[in-house]
């Protein structure tokens, strides 16, 4: 799992063939699918999130 703040959004990124959950502080809003998270984010197995 990598994750890598640009210009205030928060780019995470599965590197293992396994889903991760992904800690989060309050409500964020990934801009590459619209989907809203409040608490957690479950990636899959290679999977990318680009929140705010």
């Amino acid at each position: 799992m990598v994750a890598r703040v640009v210009e205030g959004r928060t780019l995470y990124v599965n590197t293992s063939n396994a889903p991760v959950r992904v800690a989060l502080a309050g409500q964020k809003h990934d801009t590459l699918t619209g989907k809203t998270y409040t608490g957690s984010l479950d990636l899959a197995p290679y999977g990318v999130a680009l929140l705010r």
